[in-house]
């Protein structure tokens, strides 16, 4: 059985460490054995960045619902902390992507599911909404767009030269042929060539 676990977005003091999983056979024999529990509120910001659980980022915004009456009550000492302490983890990973140390698409990634999680999570409470989306909004690079749409651009070159490429091929024409006549690189024609004998 491949190693497994379970993570808790919401937990409390009575939350187990693990948990027994039963798996039943087709002969009706059954196996158990105890998978760890994984609980988001035992990682901080510096945890969850120091061991690149990045995964868990999009869900940060959990750590901090208890505090999300509070907050939506005009609290200004709750306010300031979270206005402190929940861009910490997104503002270091903004200095990881600024050194290459991830690439722009994992950084785009992160911030996008977080703002989704924001917008699910919050619900109602327009303050803690708002609070949130606002650090939010400060974490997507200007060029990053730009970035994810060249990529994408580039990407969606290649693929419209290789659905040409194999047009050509299907209607009998050779490597060589279609080398000469759109210059394209004999390689890339013999690798779509090589994809197309594999279906």
């Amino acid at each position: 059985m491949p190693n497994t676990g379970i993570l808790y977005l919401r937990s409390n003091s009575s939350t187990p460490d693990k948990m027994t999983i039963k798996l039943i056979t087709p002969s009706s024999d059954f196996v158990t054995y105890d998978v760890p529990i994984m609980k988001l509120r035992d990682y901080d910001s510096q945890a969850i960045l120091r061991k690149e659980l990045y995964f868990l980022l999009p869900f940060y915004l959990f750590n901090f619902e208890e505090d999300f009456d509070k907050i939506e009550a005009g609290d200004m000492a709750v306010t300031e902390s979270f206005r402190k302490q929940f861009p910490e983890p997104y503002d270091r990973l903004k200095d990881l992507l600024e050194h290459k140390q991830i690439d722009v698409m994992t950084h785009h990634s992160i911030i996008m599911l977080t703002k989704k999680v924001i917008a699910a999570l919050t619900g109602k409470m327009a303050v803690v909404k708002e609070e949130a989306d606002k650090i939010m909004g400060g974490q997507v690079l200007d060029y990053e767009t730009k970035v994810i749409f060249r990529e994408g651009f580039d990407e969606g070159i290649s693929q419209g030269i290789e659905s040409m490429i194999a047009q050509m091929l299907n209607r009998g024409k050779t490597p060589d042929e279609i080398a000469d006549f759109c210059g394209y690189p004999l390689d890339q024609i013999l690798a779509v060539q090589e994809k197309l004998e594999q279906k």
